[in-house]
């Protein structure tokens, strides 16, 4: 090879070079605005959306009632309202009333009869 050949490919070179630098130097600026965008749509959404709480998580005796009487084949939600302190049937419950007050009587609750007001209790102190 010669000296002009050899220089030829040094210019060559050194011109491709400097235009991957142009094009690393733009591609370097599309980023910046991408990740400008970016962050700002995150601020946005953040200052917008309302503060998240933690869901309080269910019962455990909520959810292990719920699961007996599931496994009886009745689904509770909708018939039945679970509060710390009672259970009360929420429309009537016609015949699967006498499974869940069997369910309920065996994991240590009571039926309480007061009409509109009647509800399950615990008996042990729950």
């Amino acid at each position: 090879m010669s000296e002009a050949s050899l220089s030829d490919v040094l210019n060559a070179l050194i011109q491709m070079r400097e235009k991957l630098e142009e094009n690393y130097l733009k591609l370097d600026k599309r980023l910046a605005r991408i990740e400008e965008k970016t962050e700002t749509k995150v601020l946005y959404t953040k200052m917008l959306s309302p503060p998240i709480t933690e869901e309080p998580e269910e019962p455990v005796a909520k959810t292990e009632i719920f699961k007996k009487i599931r496994n009886a084949g009745i689904e509770p939600i909708g018939k039945i309202a679970y509060a710390p302190d009672m259970i009360k049937p929420v429309n009537f419950l016609g015949d699967e009333w006498g499974t869940i007050n069997e369910i309920l009587k065996n994991n240590g609750y009571a039926w309480r009869r007061e009409g509109r007001n009647s509800r399950w209790e615990p008996t042990n102190g729950e």
